[in-house]
């Protein structure tokens, strides 16, 4: 298997490529294609034009060294190693003014045996074998093989709560104190934005208040939609 992450400022919102195995590439009758994730869970069949290419480069790297390191990096995602896996993270998540609402953080857990992606939307997909090369699902989680049995797509949050504990060797409360506040940050980018927008100020001015520090809400609550608010004095 092989996959591609977009890590270019240009391509940040661009759909995660993966090849699931190497009949999707290694000729045949069949045209060479790779398979792309789309935001919101979507799986679209691709032709793949450097096939051939991507064979030389898998069999170059067949005798390079494959220890990961401890740390990792390339272009925006951030690799850390935790046991035997490796988990990158992108920083850029999207954010509607509409409601409030955010994606999630995308991930990868990079195994011995295949690889995790979440992606934007809350929907993972994955590409794992056992030791007779068959594609397996990951235990105590709902899960829906997609393309033929090609990969599994999975809910973020299961990933989260139920399977990155074991997989990264961390306890359960770790990665909750983590998505909480990850959670807060968001709400409070979301109200940050919108102080600095003139336009949104003056739909509901009397929720704003130039302070010191800059433009501050002054409205009920923490004037984040997802907490009550209403910034737009509806």
């Amino acid at each position: 298997m092989a996959l591609q992450l977009y890590h270019d400022s240009r391509h940040t919102y661009l759909p995660f490529r993966f090849i699931p195995n190497l009949s999707y590439i290694s000729g045949g009758e069949r045209r060479p294609e790779a398979l792309l994730m789309f935001g919101p869970g979507e799986l679209e069949s691709v032709d793949y034009w450097f096939a051939s290419r991507h064979l030389e480069e898998l069999n170059q790297a067949r005798e390079a060294d494959s220890v990961l390191p401890s740390k990792m990096q390339a272009g925006s995602w951030r690799g850390t190693k935790f046991g035997d896996n490796m988990l990158f993270e992108h920083p850029a998540v999207l954010l509607s003014q509409l409601d409030d609402s955010f994606s999630t953080p995308r991930q990868l857990v990079l195994t011995s045996d295949g690889f995790i992606y979440m992606g934007l939307a809350g929907i993972a997909v994955s590409v794992l074998y056992d030791e007779q090369g068959n594609l397996k699902e990951l235990p105590g989680i709902r899960a829906e093989p997609q393309h033929g049995g090609a990969c599994v797509l999975y809910q973020n949050f299961e990933i989260r709560e139920k399977v990155l504990p074991k997989l990264l060797q961390l306890k359960g409360s770790v990665i909750d104190k983590y998505w909480v506040s990850f959670v807060d940050t968001m709400k409070l980018q979301a109200v940050r934005q919108r102080a600095n927008n003139p336009v949104a100020r003056s739909i509901a001015p009397e929720n704003w208040s130039k302070r010191k520090q800059g433009w501050t809400w002054v409205g009920k609550g923490s004037g984040n939609m997802l907490d009550g608010s209403l910034p737009y004095g509806e």
